[in-house]
């Protein structure tokens, strides 16, 4: 979305390198979609970049700040897959993120969870576990394990896959596909078994890599 705005406004442009600056002036922008993009796209052209620290920033603002749900989630999305060349702007992110953690926004505490995750932080096992132990498992949880599997591929612990295996099973037992919340993005329970499936498979499949 970030570079269909980008083409809008500057179809002259080649679009390989859009400008930082650029994608800073739309987090300030009236239209949230737009703000939304901004949000999205500087997860891939703001890090490593003399800007890099302002983007932290300006993310972390918006994540803290903006009114619309939407864009809050795509400033939390952003800050959580960073790859930032400063070890110093990470752990800004990393912060902004904990302060996240609880989160009533299902899909912000998720992406609060998965920067843990990606940056190897020494709760962030225990906080996705606590999340697929609870009675009313988001399905964004689900989604997050499986990435957190691709991510680490082999390098996940057993320990580790095994509880995770253990728990995506029991929802599986458990009929979780077909009792979603109302406020659930995923509600559908035929996209929330594909959800469901595709994380237990992840895990499975680079187990037996490692076997």
């Amino acid at each position: 979305m970030a570079l269909s705005c980008y083409s809008a406004l500057h179809a002259d442009r080649p679009l390989e390198n859009p400008p930082v600056e650029l994608f800073l002036t739309f987090l300030r922008h009236d239209d949230a979609l737009v703000r939304a993009a901004a949000a999205s796209g500087l997860n891939t052209v703001g890090a490593g970049v003399p800007e890099e620290g302002r983007v932290v920033n300006a993310l972390t603002a918006v994540l803290e700040d903006d009114p619309d749900p939407e864009v809050v989630f795509c400033a939390a999305s952003a800050l959580s897959h960073i790859r930032c060349a400063d070890a110093a702007n990470s752990r800004l992110a990393a912060r902004a993120l904990a302060r996240h953690a609880a989160s009533s926004a299902p899909r912000v505490r998720a992406a609060s969870v998965e920067g843990a995750l990606l940056r190897d932080e020494p709760d962030a096992h225990r906080r996705l576990t606590a999340e697929l132990h609870r009675p009313d498992v988001e399905g964004v949880f689900v989604s997050v394990a499986g990435g957190y599997a691709s991510h680490r591929e082999a390098d996940l612990p057993d320990a580790q896959r095994t509880e995770l295996i253990e728990l995506l099973e029991r929802l599986r037992e458990e009929g979780w596909a077909h009792r979603p919340r109302e406020d659930d993005d995923s509600s559908d329970a035929d996209f929330r078994a594909g959800e469901l499936e595709r994380a237990q498979e992840a895990l499975r499949t680079f187990a037996s890599r490692r076997s």
